[in-house]
């Protein structure tokens, strides 16, 4: 018997199961959500983080671009300075919601010898360790560094989506 083979028989004859992975992800979703709205006001809290770690940065383009002589720093244009920003926002968002309470995790279920029982669910072990839990109130991080991308690539000059000028 051909061991790969055999071995792409017990898995499924080599499909992902999506759907089961789906069905998955929205338990850990729903419960991720309702641990982090068990308070409503660390929603609050966690939205008005977002919004002053925006502030914070936008107001640092502010003061160097304010100067009606100041068009470029370092040659970078008002809107290429606010892409990089929108996509720190966005890198950070995605730490902050994906792989920092996972990272935390998996250290913490190796710590405690849990990791044993994710291993020996019947879905992918890396993909439960990095889905299963998400920081969603940091998920406002994320759509702002999107909204900074979208309003500074709209300000910028010759750049194209599709062939269509923007």
């Amino acid at each position: 018997m051909d061991v790969a083979r055999g071995i792409t028989k017990i898995r499924g004859g080599g499909r992902v199961r999506w759907r089961r992975y789906w069905r998955v992800l929205k338990v850990f979703l729903a419960a991720t959500l309702s641990a982090g709205l068990e308070y409503r006001l660390n929603f609050v809290g966690a939205l008005l983080v977002s919004l002053a770690d925006a502030a914070v940065a936008l107001l640092g383009l502010a003061l160097f671009y304010s100067r009606p002589e100041a068009v470029s720093l370092g040659g970078w244009s008002y809107p290429q300075a606010l892409l990089v920003v929108g996509f720190f926002m966005l890198t950070q968002g995605f730490i902050s919601v994906v792989l920092q309470p996972n990272l935390n995790k998996v250290a913490e279920s190796i710590r405690t010898g849990t990791m044993d029982f994710t291993l020996l669910k019947p879905i992918d072990a890396q993909w439960s360790v990095s889905t299963r839990n998400l920081n969603l109130l940091r998920l406002g991080d994320v759509l702002i560094g999107l909204g900074l991308l979208g309003y500074a690539l709209a300000q910028l000059e010759g750049v194209t989506a599709a062939g269509n000028k923007w």
